[in-house]
């Protein structure tokens, strides 16, 4: 028995930013395995080409957006174009993240603070601000966006780590 077949998501269409590569394209791969659609974005596009060719062989549809997470416009640029090209969004995986500056605190400038911070924090909160409300305008009662360590329900509840 296939251990997702439980785990249905045929109909479903799932974000996964910065997912071409390590644990975000394992949930990409993972998310299209159980019958999600896929969208990966990332800085790099050309990544996310590659990784949806690939991930399109599993039968699934599949959409590459360039996208920088710490710009609101981008993000809605790719909340806009995931729904108005797959129809719906019912998943948001808020996967990209980089390390912190390997510098003692005394010898950080702003900018290796904020690189990170931007990133891992406010990214995450500019994909969740921009697609909840496209999933609440769905309705469904079963739409989530997950990132490592939080979910929202379709009414920007929190979760926890409670993700179905």
């Amino acid at each position: 028995m296939n251990k997702l077949a439980v785990f249905n998501l045929t109909g479903k269409v799932a974000i996964i930013t910065g997912g071409y590569h390590g644990i975000g394209r394992g949930i990409a791969e993972g998310l299209a395995e159980a019958g999600a659609d896929v969208v990966i974005c990332a800085r790099n596009f050309e990544r996310c080409v590659e990784a949806c060719a690939e991930i399109e062989k599993r039968g699934v549809k599949t959409l590459s957006i360039r996208c920088d997470i710490t710009k609101s416009e981008e993000v809605e640029i790719l909340i806009r174009k995931t729904a108005d090209e797959m129809g719906r969004i019912n998943i948001l995986v808020n996967n990209a993240g980089v390390g912190g500056s390997e510098k003692p605190i005394l010898k950080m400038s702003d900018e290796d603070w904020d690189y990170p911070v931007n990133i891992d924090l406010k990214g995450a909160f500019l994909c969740a601000r921009a697609a909840v409300p496209e999933m609440i305008k769905q309705g469904g009662g079963e739409d989530h966006q997950c990132g490592l360590d939080n979910c929202y329900d379709r009414h920007g509840q929190h979760v926890g780590l409670l993700c179905q």
